[in-house]
């Protein structure tokens, strides 16, 4: 404490001598007082004019001072980042003297690490009070210039009052208040000054979010009531080995878990170990006469209800269409009754039923609205959604649990989410060069480019070289988290123990890699508030809200760039890419053609789908019932084929960008026909290319854009291979371990001898003993490797994953599926416990390799994938620039669009005239105030919330309430409508969200009487009801103008977007269709189950669209592409094979994997994650913009004069 106290007093010592003797008459001029801080340091004392003052100015004007500030926060950083969480306190918290875990005890301990830490900590509290001491006196506390004036003074006062609030004896959660320091590091941000300017471009931006922000949470409040009234209380429903649930020892009531020996006498004799001789109540549709405070399971019974542990997912009800039916003799069962009372008494048997990472610990239901809205918010992020999709289809019918995920994905995720780079790109572009260059200097200077540049080159370097504010953040992370992502004694590799793992986590759900398992690591060891509160903050500032802006960085890049390259060469005359067909040829004359040719091809397509593998060719009347239609469409294919030969000759048959690719597929859909080559059948498909406009349009942009995508395909081609040959050089051959169940049977002792063998002389006899009776007895000369020792013994010796860096070409794989940031921390997690060829690996061996892979992920993912984008995008706005705005659509869209767009901005309102009836009067007058309008709105608003309160296990009380209000809205809207439709007549049904609110009066009245009227067991009835009633929340949309903005622009961009989706669709229809013949006799294995195989083609169409948002594509290709232990290659039809016949006595499916798995992968992921979905964005963004800015009148399709009628 004397050493602390003595640099306390020369920090003191260093500052004093701050103060000028002298000084030239530039620094007096600078540092004169006149021209810092309030009038008066408090209120009317302590004038300009007062020597303390004056001094205290002087010193903090000083041109060291700041740089003095500086340098003791990046070593306040240090410090924090030294920590050892090895030895902490009673709190759990970091100490000097502590205790310690060691050999499996708490012993006493001492860390020097940390009693440093308490000395600088002591040290540099006193000099940040310091200086906010000499600061409050010289810029006053109030007025304009003063102290609170500035945001980072305010940062700097609270984390001081909560450095000394720490200090507090007996204070609680002191861990929290030391977290509150990571802030402090970020007044570094004024030592860098591009990230000055960006974040003041990110600050600029968040007004322009607020409308974004507001359309995702109604998005999300919407996606979230409707996920309770589909899923609710139905996610916990899992297969059990009784009928019900059996009672717990009688002599150790509260152990867990029982005994095998008591659970193999409870299976014997099920009857005699029943809990209550009373109804489950398990389903809704059996609780007529019972309610919540009546049922028999109102209170907690030491019961429990054995799982059948080899069926870990979901089940539903028997009563219940479709979902997951148990095998036989075991019983779907949850461990609440139907009205949410939990059976039993012990809280682990109430927990073991979810307690598995198959079903995401349980974390991911639609109980109530907090856990609605947590697995609404995993699933827009992409990563782990199908899961969630899979237990909903398990527990729920499973086309409702696939659409409801489906639109989750495609509108709240692909299109708001798309929207919040639209919102961060615009304002980039603007604030940035308006914060850098000032309104003269944006509006003059003509190259952006230097200042895109240079911006980007601060990122770069901040991305590589991390300043101290970052680190520091990963210490105050520490600081919370450490030693707490912990469960039942096991710690999970991605951590905050230690400063990389701290890293490299964060790091980690920035990327999105699997960021849910961080989080369900971190609400079972720390809660489940602070846990979600900063795992949400992480994935929204860092994936939403930093990639985005890193991704506007780049597009502003571009487009500086291409302002810069146009300016000094002379654009090229745009070409013509689209001719009409009409007056090329005389034969395609006749406009009936389209609707002739359009038949054909779907006649021809739609058959593909029913033909599968599995079928063989003449195996079913399906399949013979399927050939017909094709046989009859390739005569027609092939006359049409040769007509257009004829027609367009051979010269014009291989010109143009879309009719070359569209009567190529024709023709190779016929030559298919004539050579054994039957799966290319599933390009037949591509010829609705050329029957669509739009679709040729969308084609063509990506046709133009090859030799743009080509460039950066080089581009990443280099990178990969620079960094495949280091990996090579240093990780070939070291992925594999030794496994198996005769590993996880040995002793401790002989796990470490296998990590560390040693040769036969060196042995004890223990050791020797363990070799005794092997044909391994006599050791090698040579050096003794642990893949030896593991065959000795009989164990296996494997690869640990199937990715590698063997060689070259699974080095390059390897790097391309790491740039998709998709499970790239688990090949990180291999390298840092790879050894030595043949050597077992060492947990953290080498933690250096962590700052090798993010920095392959800054350079390979975050800046050359986001380069794909930007070449994407540019060229989108390149072709627009040549060929017009909306080169996308076709001229019936373009006007479609000009019409939504003068509509939009001009508003045309229809004008009512009064009736002349008194009753229609009365109605007409009621309706158009603002009060009536205003109480139809509150009620909406109440019912959304009484909605948004319902939970499983709700009370009656709350119940009847709930349904009370519903009958009550239903009510008022059936008023409204009839009291609008008397008060406006026809003009009523002339608006539209007129229509919308008269539909949903309607059906909700309809579906509540018949509801009534039928049986409360008919679930789609009930289901389509309670639909309706969530649609009642669309009626806020029409009083809030910031969503209705937004969503102009989303209803703006459709046409472009159903262009883009039909191509999309195409594509996935092409791969399925492949697929399917492809891999649907491949064997299944740990990700090729039962949601996910091209067993048919339905099941494989979603699985590409799981695929094609990067759900664990990787492990799919790999398993699809492997062969496992005495599999057939090509395995003839058997309707008894498992998964085509999902019987208990099924034939094991055996089928080999194809290699082809990797191009089919690859190739997909290339078109349609990096090419389809980002021109999506460039779309999205393109409608943003437009929605932004004014068209001429002059181009405009209507005028205001010729609406005047509707003003």
């Amino acid at each position: 404490m004397q050493l602390a106290k003595g640099l306390v007093v020369a920090a003191i010592a260093v500052m004093m001598c701050f103060v000028p003797t002298t000084a030239t008459a530039d620094v007096a001029k600078e540092n004169t007082p006149n021209a810092i801080g309030a009038d008066y340091a408090l209120f009317w004392f302590l004038t300009r004019e007062n020597w303390v003052r004056r001094w205290c100015i002087r010193v903090v004007s000083h041109r060291y001072f700041d740089g003095f500030i500086i340098f003791c926060i990046v070593l306040n950083t240090v410090v924090l980042a030294i920590v050892d969480f090895s030895v902490v306190d009673e709190g759990l918290n970091p100490t000097s003297h502590g205790k310690k875990f060691q050999n499996g005890a708490l012993v006493d301990a001492y860390s020097m690490a940390n009693h440093v830490v308490e000395i600088f900590e002591f040290v540099l509290t006193g000099i940040f009070t310091l200086e906010c001491v000499l600061k409050l006196v010289a810029l006053g506390v109030k007025g304009k210039g003063s102290y609170w004036k500035d945001s980072w003074n305010v940062v700097d006062f609270f984390m001081l009052f909560a450095s000394f609030v720490a200090e507090i004896p007996g204070m609680p959660n002191i861990s929290e208040f030391r977290a509150v320091r990571v802030l402090r590091p970020l007044r570094s941000l004024s030592a860098f000054p591009g990230m000055r300017r960006l974040i003041t471009a990110l600050l600029n931006a968040i007004p322009a979010l607020q409308s974004v922000v507001a359309l995702q949470m109604f998005a999300f409040l919407i996606f979230g009531i409707l996920g309770i009234q589909l899923f609710g209380g139905r996610m916990g429903h899992v297969c059990r080995l009784t009928e019900f649930p059996v009672r717990m020892p009688a002599t150790a009531a509260n152990s867990w878990p029982v005994s095998d020996a008591y659970l193999e006498r409870v299976i014997a004799n099920a009857s005699a170990f029943r809990c209550l001789e009373a109804p489950l109540l398990d389903f809704s549709d059996a609780t007529f006469d019972y309610g919540k405070d009546t049922s028999p399971w109102r209170t907690p019974q030491d019961c429990f209800w054995p799982l059948d542990y080899s069926v870990r997912q979901l089940c539903a009800e028997p009563s219940h269409p479709g979902g997951y039916r148990c095998r036989a003799g075991s019983t779907c069962g949850s461990n609440y009754d139907a009205f949410g009372n939990p059976r039993f008494r012990h809280s682990k048997a109430m927990q073991e039923a979810l307690h598995t990472a198959k079903l995401n610990w349980g974390f991911t239901t639609y109980d109530h609205i907090g856990r609605a809205l947590l697995t609404i918010f995993q699933s827009v992020t992409e990563e782990g959604w199908t899961l969630i999709m899979y237990m909903t289809m398990d527990a729920s019918h499973p086309v409702v649990g696939a659409c409801f995920a489906i639109a989750l994905i495609i509108f709240a995720s692909y299109f708001v989410m798309n929207l919040t780079i639209a919102v961060i790109s615009e304002e980039f572009k603007m604030a940035l060069k308006i914060v850098g260059l000032g309104w003269k200097g944006y509006i003059r200077d003509k190259f952006n480019a230097f200042d895109a540049v240079i911006v980007g080159s601060d990122i770069l370097e901040a991305a590589m070289e991390p300043p101290s504010f970052l680190v520091s953040t990963h210490s105050a992370l520490e600081s919370t988290h450490s030693k707490k992502v912990d469960y039942n004694c096991k710690v999970p590799r991605s951590n905050f123990d230690t400063l990389p793992w701290a890293i490299a986590t964060v790091f980690q759900v920035i990327t999105g890699d699997n960021w849910s398992a961080v989080l369900y690591d971190a609400i079972r060891g720390n809660g489940m508030f602070a846990s979600v509160y900063f795992t949400i903050l992480q994935v929204m500032l860092g994936d939403f809200v930093l990639m985005n802006l890193f991704l506007a960085l780049l597009l502003d890049n571009f487009a500086a760039t291409s302002e810069s390259s146009t300016s000094e060469t002379q654009a090229k005359r745009p070409s013509t890419l689209i001719k009409r067909r009409s007056k090329i040829s005389p034969i395609e004359a006749n406009k009936q053609r389209i609707i002739r040719r359009m038949v054909v091809a779907r006649t021809g397509s739609s058959d593909l789908h029913w033909q599968t593998p599995r079928e063989g060719r003449h195996n079913s009347a399906r399949s013979a019932s399927a050939l017909q239609p094709h046989d009859s469409a390739t005569q027609i294919n092939s006359f049409a084929s040769n007509r257009t030969l004829i027609g367009h000759g051979l010269q014009h048959f291989d010109t143009g960008s879309i009719l070359l690719l569209a009567n190529i597929s024709d023709t190779n859909s016929v030559l298919q026909t004539l050579l054994p080559l039957r799966d290319l059948r599933a390009l037949r498909p591509l010829r609705m290319i050329s029957r669509r406009p739009g679709l040729k349009l969308v084609v063509s942009a990506l046709i133009e854009s090859i030799p743009a995508v080509l460039n950066v395909v080089f581009l990443s081609m280099a990178l990969f291979l620079l960094f495949s040959i280091a990996a090579v050089h240093f990780l070939k051959g070291r992925f594999r371990a030794c496994t198996g169940d005769v590993l996880d049977s040995l002793p401790t002792d002989q796990k470490e001898f296998l990590v560390s063998p040693a040769p036969w002389d060196a042995l004890s006899d223990v050791q020797r003993s363990w070799f005794s009776g092997s044909v391994c007895e006599g050791f090698p000369t040579e050096e003794l490797t642990s893949q030896y020792v593991c065959e000795c013994w009989g164990a296996t010796w494997k690869p640990v994953l199937s990715k590698n860096f063997d060689n070259l070409g699974s080095a390059m794989l390897t790097f391309f599926i790491l740039s998709t940031s998709e499970n790239w921390s688990e090949i990180m997690k291999a390298a840092c416990d790879a050894t030595r060829p043949g050597m077992q690996p060492i947990v953290n061996n080498n933690e250096l390799w962590i700052v090798f892979f993010i920095v392959f992920m800054v350079v390979g993912s975050f800046f050359v994938m986001n380069v794909f984008v930007g070449v994407i995008i540019e060229n989108f706005n390149t072709m627009k620039a040549k060929l017009g705005g909306d080169f996308l659509l076709t001229p019936e869209q373009k006007k479609w669009m000009e019409a939504q767009k003068s509509a939009t901005r001009i508003g045309p309102i229809r004008m009512v005239n009064a009736p002349t009836q008194v009753l229609r009067r009365v109605c007409f007058s009621i309706v158009r105030t603002r009060f009536f309008e205003g109480f139809v709105m509150s009620c909406i608003l109440v019912n959304t919330l009484l909605m948004a309160s319902q939970h499983f296990g709700e009370s009656p009380q709350q119940l009847s309430a709930t349904y009370f209000v519903s009958e009550l809205s239903t009510g008022i809207l059936a008023i409204e409508a009839a009291m609008k439709i008397l008060g406006y007549g026809r003009a009523y049904f002339e608006d539209n969200w007129n229509r919308f609110d008269f539909l949903i009066a309607i059906g909700t009245v309809f579906g509540t009487i018949a509801q009534t009227l039928a049986s409360s067991s008919l679930w789609t009835l009930t289901m389509m009801v309670r639909l309706i009633r969530v649609a009642r929340i669309f009626c806020l949309v029409e009083s809030s103008n910031s969503i209705r903005a937004i969503l102009s622009t989303v209803y703006i961009s459709l046409p472009g977007l159903s262009n883009i989706t039909s191509i999309l669709f195409l594509i996935l229809f092409v791969y399925s269709t492949m697929g399917v013949h492809l891999f649907a006799k491949v064997a299944l294995t740990s990700d090729i189950d039962r949601h996910a195989n091209f067993q048919s083609f339905g099941v494989g169409f979603l699985f590409l669209l799981r695929a094609a948002t990067g759900e664990s594509w990787d492990h799919c290709m790999y398993d699809l592409a492997s062969s496992t232990l005495r599999c057939v290659s090509d395995p003839q039809y058997d309707p008894g094979m498992c998964g085509f016949n999902n019987s208990e006595d099924c034939t094991p499916l055996n089928g080999c994997g194809n290699p082809v798995a990797y191009f089919f992968f690859c190739s997909f992921t290339l078109i349609v994650s990096y090419v389809m979905l980002n021109l999506t964005v460039a779309v999205v963004l393109e409608g943003f913009a437009s929605s932004q800015q004014e068209d001429d009148d002059d181009d405009a399709i209507f005028v205001p004069e010729l609406l005047e009628e509707f003003q």
